[in-house]
């Protein structure tokens, strides 16, 4: 009764023009609580003939008034970074209405504290962004040191750049995860990296006022970094730049730019802007057809450093000379790699090189004096950053303490012992690089001490996967049968160099066997891994367990021996397996370590032009 007296106060006021009058509010929310702030939640009233244009609009805490009739909605949430937006298409306003809005938007904040030696920064002078893991560019985001960031939730790389007196300093934080409210502090040390440029012109020396260089992030060639004169010395955090180098002589003003130089520790370059370029096409063919994934590194003829590297197909500058041409391809066990010495690189060049894969097979057997001995197997456990990203439901870091709990769980037999070393424990913000634990020491194996150890990690700090090797090799006893297992969702984060480690250690007979399990990493970031040990990518709980069943089995049973195979030189572990299994090659020259029976013996530059059947011994069979 009461409303019908309202709404015919209502005509009788308005008259014959009054027309109807429909009333709109939202209630916003996100994950089903209250926004912190009306203002986060906004919504539009449009008229679907005329979308260019909204007729009214609201907040969480103001309703709109329209005519009664059909519209379109919009719905923005819009809080810092986090912005989500829902369309309602043909609603029927009349009278009041409430629609209900749930975003279901898993929002963060990061706040970010740039310190040096202890003390704040002048905010002025630094800066933070916000890039996605693994991708680099222009951030998603920039904020002065101590400002907060609204984010989703998310695993993302943070850049700090901080002004010195000497030029610009960067530093990294990879595979950050931020969740809920997470404060971060970071401690900038010196820079470690300094670039030397010497600018000629035809061999003569330019002085600093005319000949100058200046560096650059890769690709953005506006955004100059730092910039010195010929023959003096910048000093930068290590990584990849674009280097501009330049004449700023009246006469002739000349340029050449140098792409994604690496500089790690002293880098000294001498640019001739009187030399002419080349430009070379190197594509690299396997039976007449280009193979895409091979790479090519070129060098100074004679010389050991090289200037310059890409793919198949890729053109590079250079500067007009003669040059060696190093090409190279991986399949699994098969690797190839061809030569092309003192070509001379002159104008457009364009040079093919033909790999040649011949497969071959080695089999090693035993002497025939068997020591038994029993077996250890030490895993490796990575528990840095990149281990917090999700892989299916879980991140990686629960997916591998979960799996690993249950292999051992389904583990018969008590003859192997089990040992856990975990690097990555520090926080990132620290910059550990020499932060590797040893959990569990190398002991019969205990079920319930590990799975309770394995809950107790939390991705955080840095991977410095090649120290965490050097220090489990330490922990192993050399009257044993010794196992490795590098369990890891990342790759190397502290210029250490996994493969030279491993092959190290397997020459020097520390190790036996040494595998890898790389965790949800896709084939971009496996390359340093793959030539650590026998490799196994998984992405999966399912698949882990799956490769860790066959690993700790593999591990338990005593065999006489194994076989490593590492490439001439031995700085990298080609392919594997146990004492009298057949080994699938390329044809080529090698090092060969064998375990057999308690005793290691290295038969080095073997050159295997076809299949090898050869009995273990400190001889080779060609010798």
């Amino acid at each position: 009764m009461t409303q019908r007296l309202c709404i015919l106060a209502i005509v009788l006021l308005c008259g014959a023009t009054c027309v109807p009058a429909a009333t709109l509010a939202v209630v916003f929310t996100n994950n089903g609580g209250p926004l912190e702030d009306p203002s986060i939640g906004r919504f539009y009233v449009y008229d679907p003939e005329r979308p260019e244009d909204h007729l009214a609009w609201g907040n969480a805490a103001r309703a709109a008034t329209v005519e009664d009739g059909t519209y379109d909605i919009v719905i923005v949430y819009d809080q810092d970074q986090v912005q989500a937006e829902r369309k309602l298409e043909a609603v029927e306003l009349a009278g009041e209405m409430i629609l209900d809005a749930d975003f279901e938007l898993a929002v963060a904040k990061l706040t970010l504290d740039v310190t040096s030696d202890g003390a704040a920064v002048d905010f002025r002078t630094a800066r933070y962004g916000l890039h996605r893991a693994g991708r680099r560019g222009r951030p998603l985001v920039e904020r002065r040191p101590g400002r907060q960031i609204t984010i989703l939730e998310g695993v993302y790389d943070v850049e700090v750049t901080y002004h010195t007196g000497d030029g610009l300093e960067t530093r990294w934080i990879e595979g950050l995860v931020v969740a809920g409210d997470r404060y971060e502090q970071l401690e900038i040390g010196a820079a470690v990296a300094w670039l030397r440029v010497e600018v000629r012109e035809n061999g003569t020396l330019l002085g600093g006022q005319r000949g100058r260089f200046s560096v650059h992030r890769p690709g953005r060639e506006k955004e100059r970094l730092a910039e010195a004169g010929s023959g003096q010395t910048l000093r930068l955090p290590p990584g990849a730049y674009d280097i501009r180098v330049f004449d700023t002589g009246r006469e002739a003003r000349s340029e050449r730019w140098l792409r994604a130089v690496e500089i790690r520790g002293r880098e000294d370059r001498v640019v001739d802007l009187g030399l002419k370029q080349a430009t070379v096409r190197i594509d690299v063919r396997r039976r007449g057809r280009r193979v895409s994934r091979a790479g090519f590194r070129v060098y100074r003829a004679g010389g050991e450093t090289p200037v310059a590297a890409g793919r198949s197909g890729d053109s590079i500058e250079l500067d007009e000379g003669r040059y060696d041409v190093r090409c190279f391809h991986r399949n699994g066990s098969l690797r190839a790699e061809s030569w092309l010495r003192d070509q001379e690189i002159v104008g457009d060049t364009r040079l093919t090189v033909e790999l040649e894969l011949r497969r071959v097979e080695l089999r090693v057997r035993p002497s025939g004096r068997f020591d038994p001995r029993d077996s250890t197997l030490h895993v490796v456990l990575d528990s840095s950053a990149d281990m917090g990203t999700r892989l299916d439901s879980r991140t990686r870091m629960e997916t591998a303490a979960q799996g690993l709990s249950r292999a051992v769980q389904e583990l018969g037999g008590d003859k192997l012992e089990l040992g856990l070393r975990a690097f990555g424990i520090a926080p990132l913000s620290r910059h550990n690089c020499r932060d590797s634990t040893l959990l569990i020491p190398p002991a019969p194996l205990d079920r319930r001490t590990t799975a309770s150890t394995l809950q107790l990690l939390r991705p955080t700090g840095h991977a410095a996967i090649a120290y965490a090797l050097e220090q489990a090799a330490d922990d192993l006893s050399p009257a044993r049968r010794n196992t490795m297992l590098l369990l890891t969702g990342s790759v190397e984060r502290c210029d250490g160099e996994p493969c030279a480690v491993a092959a190290r250690l397997l020459r020097e007979g520390r190790i036996e066997r040494l595998h890898v399990i790389g965790l949800g990493l896709n084939d971009n970031r496996t390359a340093e891994l793959r030539c650590a040990g026998e490799f196994h990518g998984v992405g999966s709980e399912r698949e882990l367990r799956a490769a860790l069943g066959r690993i700790l089995d593999e591990a338990a049973r005593a065999e006489t021996g194994s076989v490593s195979v590492l490439t001439a030189g031995g700085r990298e572990w080609v392919a594997g397996g146990a004492l009298d299994s057949s080994i699938e090659l390329a044809a080529g020259t090698y090092d060969v370590v064998i375990h057999d029976g308690g005793r290691t013996h290295m038969w080095k530059n073997l050159h295997i032009d076809e299949d090898l059947d050869a009995i273990a011994g400190p001889t080779p069979p060609s010798e």
